[in-house]
């Protein structure tokens, strides 16, 4: 939320960044994940500061695909050869855009799951195999969190919606008839 209303003009496309400082941001995204591995998992060291660090990480990181973004739009079409994946990066970073919110509730289950699955991997490793689960524990919890989102938008929040929606419109007509007789 800070980084929001700190970056918001960045964040929207309202202000664009330099080349240098989208390569800021990257480094910086790539230098907070790390430190984030290496306080949280890696060398087991500091794990109350390991969310700060993978928050930073992630403002880092949303700011250098918006400033890439804004750089395409600026230069033109992309080359032929970067066409296909800046179109797949897109298409990801929107998926999880919409579904953002439902990610971030059902992540906390994931979590706790992913934490129970590996709970006789994460006690008995060395560093190297720490790193490479905690990864392979993200890319899990992201993809299982986006999944269950999209689950439970279909079960659950589009038959909530159309139920609110003919609610209100039954409650609108009533008022306009009320209001009409009035």
């Amino acid at each position: 939320m800070w980084a929001w209303y700190a970056f918001r003009r960045h964040l929207t496309g309202a202000a664009s960044v330099t080349r240098r400082a989208a390569c800021a941001t990257f480094l910086l995204a790539a230098g907070f994940s790390l430190a984030t591995a290496m306080l949280g998992v890696w060398l087991a060291k500091a794990h109350e500061l390991a969310p700060i660090f993978a928050a930073c990480s992630g403002v880092a990181f949303l700011l250098f695909v918006c400033s890439r973004r804004r750089e395409c739009h600026d230069e033109g079409p992309p080359a032929r050869s970067g066409k296909q994946l800046d179109r797949l990066v897109r298409r990801c970073t929107g998926a999880l855009g919409r579904e953002s919110y439902g990610i971030y509730l059902w992540h906390f289950i994931c979590v706790y799951a992913s934490l129970h699955f590996f709970q006789g991997t994460f006690g008995r490793s060395d560093r190297e195999t720490s790193l490479v689960l905690f990864i392979v524990t993200v890319l899990a919890v992201l993809a299982a969190s986006y999944a269950f989102s999209r689950l439970s938008e279909r079960v659950i929040q589009d038959r909530a919606t159309r139920l609110s929606r003919s609610l209100l419109a039954h409650v609108g007509e009533r008022f306009h008839k009320t209001a009409r007789r009035d």
